[in-house]
């Protein structure tokens, strides 16, 4: 399963060759992991380094209970934001992700979320590295 965290497009006879065991090893024991719910699908991490951003702007954003939904839809409508979801915490309900080139982009970014007459207030907070590596949550002996 490390395997397939660190690179999910690895063929089985690769892996297979890696593991030291049979294609149809590693078939069965991939269907396995398939019927049992624990492999779900794949993805794709990005590096936004070689993309030549700095990196991820988090943006931890209090809004005004009634009026999240219309907040969330002024933020898809922002170029770059990577992803945004309500959240369930005492000191914010909304987060907001995206990629950013430097200093002046961040503090751009953040005024533009915090323009938005829903929003109470905005705690940012920046990613410099990818810090969710798939193959680092599983335990050394996987």
């Amino acid at each position: 399963m490390k395997i397939l965290l660190k690179d999910s497009r690895k063929s089985f006879t690769e892996i297979a060759k890696e593991c030291g065991v049979s294609i149809t090893t590693i078939k069965n024991r991939y269907s396995e992991l398939e019927k049992a719910g624990i492999i779900l699908g794949s993805t794709v991490i990005v590096n936004v380094k070689n993309l030549g951003y700095v990196g991820h702007l988090i943006l931890y954003v209090n809004v005004k209970f009634d009026q999240v939904e219309q907040f969330l839809e002024y933020t898809n409508k922002i170029p770059g934001v990577m992803t945004y979801h309500v959240t369930l915490n005492k000191n914010h309900n909304a987060q907001v992700l995206l990629p950013v080139k430097n200093m002046n982009e961040m503090e751009l970014r953040r005024k533009q979320i915090k323009k938005h007459p829903s929003v109470i207030d905005v705690k940012a907070n920046v990613w410099t590295a990818i810090r969710s590596i798939p193959e680092n949550f599983l335990p050394e002996h996987s």
